[in-house]
């Protein structure tokens, strides 16, 4: 499981550098204040 999570982030990584996109990992959680809050919109 953990070598996939690698295989998965590395990939993301080459993504973001070659074609200046961005992959953004959500995982809701009870308290979101103790963590970094994203809020998307319908135009995303």
């Amino acid at each position: 499981m953990v070598m996939d999570l690698r295989i998965y982030l590395s990939a993301s990584v080459k993504n973001a550098e070659a074609e200046n996109k961005a992959t953004v990992f959500g995982y809701y959680v009870k308290d979101p204040e103790r963590y970094g809050v994203a809020e998307f919109d319908a135009s995303w």
